[in-house]
């Protein structure tokens, strides 16, 4: 029995390993096709460009705010959970007092909005208040909600009738010949006049959809290929499996339990062959769509160059022209930059590293006479897109004065405006939502509806257009010409290329604020974006290159975001951030960067590069950008060998500084003189050079080294000269510290202070207080657990100044060695 019972107990775990297998293969093959999103949280520093001349505030708790990207503002805690904590998060960022976040928009304290007719909301120190209006119970079976109102209303008329839905109005019988050929003549005049601008604009896009489409086609066939393979070996797998358990049946035909182990196999191979299948039809759909797509443009195309060719002469001599005449300015811009910038080197060469305000004072003289040159070419250019802004501001005034704009939309719908006339004596045509979708007043909500085109609706009141999680893969023209209001659209988590968007689908969206394509497939931005876009979001996407045109006209663009793409130094031209004037938020993260991007604007607060190959930052890099105040360049290669001296020193707004999983072994010099927030964990430092933040004004409030190769021969005595009335926060916890550092007694405003983790073995009476200091200690939480101290050996004064015992965290203690 005890023989019989072993080997049933060695088939089941036998079934249970081959299971498990199959698991894992199914979920490596699905994680390959679909694209994950990165969730980040945006921190903002709060800012006090005053803060020299008006005096601090009392210092207090470590609390941070927090604009999450689920729109909800959040609280950090005050760095310590618990005593029981086994680990600490230190990506802290701080946020803007009082300030909240809102539908991606920014609120000031006490602002008062409404996002909807009948909610009222108020920021109110940083948190969202929101006040909804009750409406009355009503007994009736059928109620309505009129437009402009916020309450129901009782009413008899049936469901589906027509004044309750939306239906264009339908002419007579006797003026529908009339109104047709009008219509007709008005088409063919817009027509001719879209036709003639586009053509040339059409050309230059043409070569660049061809060379996107050979992309997309080998990207394709790399797919087919190790789509075959996984299947090959999945097969191989599956023999192996079911020779396997063959023999294992055959071995248990005593003990009568044959036939259950046989009916499991089948069943499990049943589920595999069902799974397997389900994957296949689905990818093949999909990758039926995309070629069917693709072999429809290419025939298109064939068509437009044969129609094309006898335009093509006559234009290509003024392109010519133009093209000669673009690149003598830019090579003129280039050579004005080229001598600023050997200027500036030969200044900067000729002074030491003590005389770094001198230097910055003569600087400032040869970028004013530097910039003066470019400043009267960008002058000319911001001239000519104010023209345009005006003449479209002027255009939009007039189409909703005299009623135009509605038959412009019209026209661009000629067949679905056709269908629409019918004869006397039929129901009118009525406009429904697809399946999945949801609406409200200005919004409608299609996300994760399974569409695989934009619907063809038409609301000129709607604001907002949601089509994320759908399988949308084309954008073609006029797709957007029913909503001439939008001022958001959220097109991510699709499967939209490049080379499916129309050079004009964007084109007539006016007051279009705000664009997010997310997880897509795209190459290159989309172009001919609306000039009044604030916000624009292309994370997790294929781009392999950035042009100087890649962001014309974009100058009232503020957030700009190109996480997860195939983006470097060599394929991001040095002018493309020229056209953006006011861009203050800027992620690349997850990129092939190994050094700064070139040509920021100067305009930029917040710049986060965490997770590329950042190896370099020199002199030249941050030269501009004096109005940065976060930046983030976490999971990169820098060591403080390869930062410039004075990299930092004209940052004088900088106060967050992220260098956290570098290869860092000193703390860098001359870092920046505002400085409030220096996180330097998992690097490899060993030593905190003295004076090293003695420049620093007011002084540095929070400073995380945990998890490096500190030790204390490393820290000197005066490591810590110019934190002692502002640091907040210090952790060197999970270092080689053999007793406490000098100095954190002299530390007035100290908070939190971890020391956890090291090999510390006594606590030296004023190590931590002072004797003759009478204040009390405004420590909260005091971490030296874990290290090899012998608590009864602790003198009776060593924590004095603290007021509560609890605080002080001593236990466990590692075993004396």
């Amino acid at each position: 029995m005890k023989v019989n019972n072993f080997g049933l107990f060695f088939v089941l775990l036998n079934f249970c390993v081959i299971i498990g297998k199959r698991d894992i293969k199914a979920t490596n093959g699905s994680q390959w096709r679909q694209l994950h999103p990165q969730g980040q949280q945006v921190g903002i520093v709060n800012r006090n460009p005053a803060r020299q001349s008006k005096p601090r505030r009392p210092l207090s708790p470590a609390k941070v705010p927090n604009m999450n990207a689920d729109e909800g503002t959040a609280t950090f805690l005050d760095s310590y959970i618990g005593i029981d904590e086994t680990e600490t998060s230190y990506n802290i960022l701080p946020g803007r007092q009082g300030r909240c976040k809102a539908n991606g928009m920014i609120m000031y304290d006490k602002a008062v909005w409404s996002p909807k007719p009948c909610l009222t909301c108020l920021c109110s120190n940083g948190k969202v208040i929101c006040d909804e209006m009750s409406c009355p119970i009503l007994k009736c079976a059928r109620t309505r909600i009129p437009t402009g109102e916020c309450c129901p209303i009782c009413t008899s008329i049936e469901l589906n009738d027509p004044s309750e839905t939306y239906h264009p109005v339908i002419p007579g019988n006797q003026d529908t010949q009339i109104i047709q050929e009008e219509l007709r003549r008005d088409n063919n005049k817009l027509e001719e006049e879209f036709h003639r601008k586009d053509e040339v604009k059409k050309r230059k896009l043409e070569e660049k959809k061809h060379n996107d489409e050979e992309e997309q086609m080998e990207l394709g066939r790399s797919y087919h290929r190790e789509k075959t393979i996984e299947e090959e070996d999945l097969q191989k797998l599956q023999a192996e499996d079911q020779e396997h358990l063959h023999e294992v049946v055959q071995g248990s035909k005593e003990n009568g339990e044959n036939q259950q182990l046989e009916n499991e196999m089948t069943n499990h191979s049943k589920t595999i062959q069902e799974k397997e299948e389900e994957d296949n039809n689905y990818d093949g759909y999909v990758e039926y769509v995309e070629y069917t797509d693709l072999y429809d443009e290419e025939k298109e195309q064939q068509v437009k160059e044969q129609e094309e060719q006898q335009v093509k002469e006559q234009e290509e001599q003024q392109v010519k022209e133009q093209e000669e005449e673009d690149l003598q300015v830019k090579v003129q811009e280039e050579e004005e930059e080229e001598k600023g910038e050997k200027e500036k080197k030969e200044m900067e060469e000729q002074f030491e590293v003590h005389k770094g305000e001198e230097v910055m004072e003569k600087e400032k003289v040869m970028e004013e006479v530097a910039e003066e040159e470019v400043d009267e070419a960008e002058k000319q250019n911001e001239k000519q897109e104010e023209t345009q802004e005006e003449a479209e501001e002027k255009e939009i005034a007039e189409d909703e004065e005299n009623g135009s704009a509605d038959v412009f939309e019209l026209s661009l719908f000629p067949s679905i405006f056709e269908s629409i006339l019918v004869q006397s004596g039929e129901e009118p045509p009525r406009f429904s939502l697809p399946v999945g979708c949801e609406t409200t007043d200005i919004t409608i909500n299609c996300n994760n509806a399974k569409l695989t085109q934009i619907p063809p609706l038409s609301d000129l009141e709607l604001t907002n257009l949601y089509l994320a999680g759908n399988r949308i893969t084309t954008i073609p023209a006029g797709a957007f010409n029913g909503f001439p209001n939008l001022k958001l659209i959220d097109l991510s988590r699709n499967k939209i290329l490049s080379s499916n968007i129309d050079p004009t689908a964007f084109k007539g969206l006016k007051k279009l604020e705000r664009l997010y394509m997310d997880q897509n497939l795209l190459i290159h931005i989309p172009p001919q974006l609306p000039r009044k876009l604030v916000e624009l979001k292309v994370n997790d996407n294929l781009l392999q290159r950035l042009d100087e045109e890649a962001f014309q006209g974009l100058s009232k663009l503020v957030n700009l975001e190109l996480e997860g793409n195939k983006l470097s130094e060599s394929n991001v031209q040095p002018l493309v951030f020229r056209p953006l004037k006011r861009l203050a938020y800027l992620r690349m993260g997850n990129n092939k960067f190994r050094t700064l991007p070139q040509g920021l604007p100067t305009s930029i607060e917040e710049l986060y590069l965490e997770d590329n190959e950042i190896e370099e930052i020199s002199d030249v890099s941050l030269n501009k950008t004096t109005n940065l105040n976060v930046m983030v360049l976490r999971n990169n290669k820098l060591d403080e060998t390869r930062i410039a001296p004075f990299a930092w020193i004209k940052l004088k707004n900088l106060e967050y500084l992220d260098l956290s999983h570098n290869k860092i072994i000193h703390v860098p010099s001359l870092l920046p003189k505002g400085l409030l927030y220096l996180i330097l964990v998992h690097n490899q430092i060993e030593r905190i050079p003295g004076f090293v933040f003695a420049h620093m004004e007011p002084g540095l409030e929070i400073l995380y080294l945990s998890f490096n190769k500190l030790t204390s021969d490393g820290i000197d005595p005066v490591s810590f000269f110019g934190t002692y009335n502002t640091m907040r926060e210090l952790f060197l916890d999970h270092n080689m510290l053999k007793k406490i550092p000098i100095g954190i007694a002299e530390m007035k405003a100290l908070h939190f202070l971890r020391l956890n983790d090291n090999l510390i073995r006594n606590v030296p009476p004023e190590s931590i207080c002072i004797m003759d200091d009478q204040d009390d200690s405004k420590i909260r939480t005091l971490h030296l657990d874990n290290n090899y101290i012998n608590t009864r050996r602790i003198p009776p004064t060593a924590f004095c100044c603290i007021e509560k015992y609890s605080s002080v965290i001593l236990t466990p203690q590692k075993v004396k060695k």
